[in-house]
Order: C-alpha cells, then structure tokens, then sequence
C-alpha cells in the first residue's frame, strides 16, 4: 500500500505506520494450506487492487496452491466498460468462471455439493 499514496490518505483506516501495514498484508500469510484461489479483475481496474492482487495470484502459485487469475480486458472495476456503465456481458462471463471455479475446486469431498 506504501506504494498508493492517495489510497492511505483518503481511507483513515489506512493511515497506518508503514511497517504495521506492511505486518498487515495477505502476503504475510499465504501457506500451501491455503485453499483453492480465484482472482479475477478489468485490465483497466485500479493498479492498488490488480498489482497486489496479481503478486498473492504469483505467491499461491509458488506454493503450490491451485489458483487461477483471470483478466477481462478493457473492464474496468466492478465491471465497469470504458464510459463508465456496467457491462453485464463480462459479468456475466465472471461469474460463469467463479461458478464453475467453485464447482471443480471447492467440493465437499466425495464430490457432494
């Protein structure tokens, strides 16, 4: 977050010593027992959310974790199109691609669901 400024400075919760949000990062607590990991985002989403994003994607891959990262090119955050409305085609598609994430992943075992 060191890296997003105006990100720490518009959100009081942020307004952290650096090394305490450092502590705080999802990147301290990844682990090969993490489960099965979907992340998914616009190309044209915020570079606060996509970088981290895709450092943990990179880091759960290194441990082993099964995780997969899906990039919707010219979407933007919350699936928002280029003049700023929803696009409910990609939508649509993300969701189709958690659904049949959790299906093949987050079964109970046995596969009952």
């Amino acid at each position: 977050l060191n890296e997003f400024p105006f990100l720490i400075e518009n959100l009081e919760a942020l307004q952290l010593p650096p090394e305490v949000l450092d502590r705080l990062s999802l990147k301290n607590f990844l682990s090969t027992d993490d489960p099965p990991t979907l992340v998914a985002w616009g190309s044209d989403d915020w570079e606060f959310i996509t970088k981290p994003s895709d450092e943990i994607h990179g880091a759960l891959a290194g441990e082993g974790v099964a995780t997969e990262r899906i990039v919707y090119e010219g979407i933007a955050h919350t699936w928002k199109d280029a003049e700023g409305g929803y696009d409910a085609a990609t939508g649509e598609r993300a969701l189709d691609a958690a659904s049949a994430w959790f299906s093949e992943h987050l079964q109970a075992p046995g596969g009952k669901r």
